[in-house]
């Protein structure tokens, strides 16, 4: 359960923290590439029934900050678990 935690704030802590540094490195010229982004998804589609209006997206833009900072994450998690000291 630990490991599972600790695992799931480090990825989160990477892809807020790798968004932030990618959109800095972007400005930089020879640190653009970690800037560099991809999205992938599908469009909004709306279901409209005079009664209820539902509408449907999904969308996900990565860039290679966000990748690196990932891939570091998952190696740090064990470690920084078996590091926690509980109580």
């Amino acid at each position: 359960m630990k490991y599972k935690m600790t695992l799931i704030f480090c990825i989160i802590a990477a892809v807020v923290l790798g968004a932030y540094l990618g959109e800095m490195c972007s400005d930089i010229e020879y640190l653009k590439f970690l800037g560099y982004s991809k999205s992938f998804g599908f469009d909004s589609t709306t279901f409209d029934i005079q009664v209820i209006s539902l509408t449907l997206g999904f969308r996900v833009e990565m860039n290679v900050m966000q990748l690196l900072l990932l891939a570091i994450s998952i190696f740090v998690a064990r470690k920084l678990a078996d590091a926690i000291k509980t109580s």
